[in-house]
């Protein structure tokens, strides 16, 4: 029997079209930054897939990784025609990147 690597689920994501949700909510988790070093560092991880994240999980042994859209993700979009929108765009791109690498990565639905 052949060993298997580690899944890992629900790992955090962000899109290009979905960066401005955590600029939004990125004040909470940074209570008196003002600088934007510290957001720009998280939103680059989270962007990130086929580079660092990628070298992270063959350096851990993760050999699967299943993708969603951080928090809040588009359940705190309290206009609907905006929600629907932002998830639409965050699976499409989402989908884009799990087509890359379907071996590695599968990718969490959005809904609104």
């Amino acid at each position: 029997m052949t060993e298997r690597g580690t899944i890992a689920v629900e790992e955090a994501i962000i899109t290009p079209s979905t960066k401005w949700l955590l600029e939004e909510t990125f004040s909470i988790l940074n209570p008196g930054d003002s600088s934007n070093k510290a957001l720009e560092a998280h939103a680059a991880k989270l962007l990130d897939i086929h580079d660092k994240r990628l070298a992270t999980m063959d350096a851990e042994g993760v050999e699967y990784m299943l993708l969603s859209l951080t928090a809040p993700g588009c359940q705190g979009i309290t206009d609907p025609k905006l929600a629907e929108k932002t998830a639409k765009e965050a699976n499409d791109w989402l989908a884009c990147q799990v087509a890359k690498r379907p071996e590695r990565f599968g990718g969490l639905q959005c809904v609104q």
